[in-house]
């Protein structure tokens, strides 16, 4: 398309001005320095990021099996036990250092995390469901449809540059985009 033409360009000339200073420190320092050296403002749009083009940027150093977001999705309410990240929160979080209810972590369908949440495929009713396991017991906590995800996916990543940087670390970290 012209729209992923112009960007391959755009990213040839961010290649060709050489290795650029991270302008944010950690994992999505990366993705971030190269948005913004495109013109591409941060945003939390469920939209792609340029011309329906979406932009994922990662470290080509890191291990095979770095993960990366494709998007997020809240569950859907109406099929999940519980009914809203408040709830999540409130049953599953934890206190933070600074005395506030906390939840940041990563599920699988291979096993439980450290708050005893993780995810299982349910291709009978076509869900997606977390679930919490303590003590060999089982509860429901939140569903996705998976029409409701493969639409989101679809929606997000309708075309999908893959760009990826090298890294060398001075007195920051700096990179250079070094291939699409």
């Amino acid at each position: 398309s012209q729209s992923a033409s112009r960007l391959l360009v755009m990213i040839k000339d961010v290649y060709e001005s050489g290795w650029i200073q991270t302008l944010k420190n950690g994992d999505t320092g990366v993705g971030y320095t190269l948005e913004r050296r495109l013109g591409i403002e941060q945003n939390s749009s469920a939209l792609p990021d340029f011309e329906g083009i979406e932009i994922k940027a990662k470290r080509s150093s890191l291990r095979k099996s770095t993960r990366s977001t494709l998007f997020a999705k809240v569950p859907d309410w109406d099929i999940s036990h519980l009914k809203s990240s408040k709830e999540i929160l409130s049953q599953y979080g934890y206190l933070s250092d600074e005395g506030y209810q906390k939840l940041y972590c990563t599920l699988s369908t291979i096993k439980s995390n450290s708050q005893g949440l993780s995810l299982e495929i349910d291709n009978l009713n076509n869900t997606l469901n977390e679930i919490h396991l303590a003590n060999s017991v089982k509860t429901d906590v939140a569903k996705w449809k998976f029409s409701s995800l493969e639409s989101k996916l679809l929606e997000k990543h309708k075309e999908t540059f893959w760009v990826y940087a090298d890294s060398q670390k001075k007195e920051a970290e700096y990179f250079r985009y070094s291939k699409v």
